[in-house]
């Protein structure tokens, strides 16, 4: 949803709208540009730190992944 150069406060504006349309929202996915999961921001962290600030500035990075093509 989010990419790392995004600022707080627009990413703020961006959550408000979607929101309403969403029955939960508790995480915002950080991607590159090639859409790979690069990190997570929880909305606690988000209205917690300062509109100047980047999601790259806050989110969190050591992501646990699995591979879709791995062995239940």
């Amino acid at each position: 949803m989010g990419k790392v150069e995004d600022r707080i406060k627009e990413t703020e504006e961006c959550v408000r709208g979607l929101a309403p349309k969403e029955e939960m929202v508790y995480y915002i996915y950080v991607t590159s540009e090639t859409g790979k999961l690069i990190g997570v921001v929880s909305l606690r962290d988000l209205i917690l730190h300062t509109h100047e600030q980047t999601l790259g500035d806050i989110m969190m990075t050591r992501l646990v992944s699995v591979d879709s093509s791995a062995d239940q």
